[in-house]
């Protein structure tokens, strides 16, 4: 139970309490980071003893859990404390006016149109800007691959996918509460090409790295891949919203591992020109929504940034869902070469 007193809470609602929650917004490509976070329906909040109701007409907003910390929907905390909530889209900024008329400014909205999946952590180097000429992106959704099926489990280094060849698997979504929404669906994962690319190519296309482990060594390079999507579907739980966006439903990218064993967490298919990401938000342009009475399909292609260890054979690894799996049977590898 998350606690709030009306004498201190708008030094609480800051820019990293905030929740995202208005319609659909553009944002910078530098302005964002795909995090990895849980939904906990377990927490509620009260303010002066009061228990804040979080649910709205499109939903119940609990908190989410964020490494240790709990973010709560700064409109539902605002107003029941007795300020008003607006989003000024001018400034991209949530303005919270408290009861005596002080105002307190966000750069974040209290609500988006995007679905966080769990995922790794980022990777990301820090490296001075390059000069290196830019590729020309070519952003468009994919027209129906033809891959060969692969003849490879995926399950280990050994018996990874090769390149250029398609595979299949169904994944499910149930792990962050027991009584929240469950969603699956058939992906199929192609990698078309991999090229080799530099950090200043990859500035000019919007992309920015962040830095997991600085004593390796890494170099970047940009996969063209294929995605199928298929038969996504949604179980409603007892205390969520029972919609998700299609647009969310997506493989997980973990990294990359080398026949070592030796790994490095990272990898971005959002938020650069070119990116799998972004074409697949233009695709699906108008936000349709998976519910239990609508499955959804879907296919496109596009890029996808990944660092892999200097010197050394990589394999790219998407990471299950499934929180029924063991944590070692998750993992499907992929062959760059």
């Amino acid at each position: 139970m998350l606690k709030v007193t009306s004498k201190k809470v708008m030094s609480i609602i800051t820019v990293s309490s905030m929740l995202l929650a208005v319609g659909a917004v553009a944002y910078a490509d530098t302005t964002l980071n795909k995090i990895s976070a849980y939904q906990n329906a377990a927490i509620s909040i009260e303010v002066d003893n009061q228990k804040v109701n979080l649910s709205s007409s499109e939903g119940t907003m609990y908190p989410i859990i964020y490494e240790g910390h709990s973010y709560v929907s700064a409109k539902a905390v605002s107003e029941a404390l007795g300020a008003t909530v607006k989003w000024d889209n001018s400034r991209q900024a949530v303005v919270i006016t408290s009861a005596n008329g002080g105002t307190s400014t966000s750069v974040v909205p209290d609500k988006d149109n995007t679905v966080a999946q769990a995922t790794a952590k980022p990777a990301t180097v820090s490296t001075p800007p390059a000069t290196e000429p830019t590729p020309q992106a070519t952003p468009k959704p994919a027209a129906s691959s033809s891959a060969t099926t692969s003849s490879n489990s995926g399950a280990s280094f050994a018996d990874a996918v090769k390149l250029g060849t398609s595979f299949t698997y169904t994944d499910l979504d149930n792990n962050y509460s027991p009584k929240g929404d469950s969603t699956s669906a058939q992906y199929t994962f192609t990698i078309n090409k991999v090229t080799s690319t530099t950090l200043g190519q990859l500035h000019a296309l919007g992309f920015e790295e962040h830095v997991t482990d600085p004593d390796v060594a890494v170099d970047y390079v940009l996969l063209d891949v294929t995605l199928k999507v298929k038969n996504a579907t949604l179980v409603k739980g007892s205390e969520d919203q029972g919609r998700k966006f299609l647009s969310s439903f997506t493989p997980t990218i973990w990294g990359v591992e080398t026949s070592s064993g030796q790994y490095y967490i990272g990898g971005s298919s959002d938020y650069f020109e070119g990116s799998l990401g972004e074409n697949i938000e233009k695709l699906l342009a108008d936000f349709p929504e998976v519910t239990p009475s609508k499955p959804g399909s879907f296919e496109a292609s596009g890029k996808v940034v990944l660092p892999i260890i200097k010197g050394k054979e990589n394999t790219l690894i998407l990471y299950r869902n499934d929180s029924k799996l063991e944590s070692d049977k998750r993992s499907i590898y992929f062959k760059l070469k």
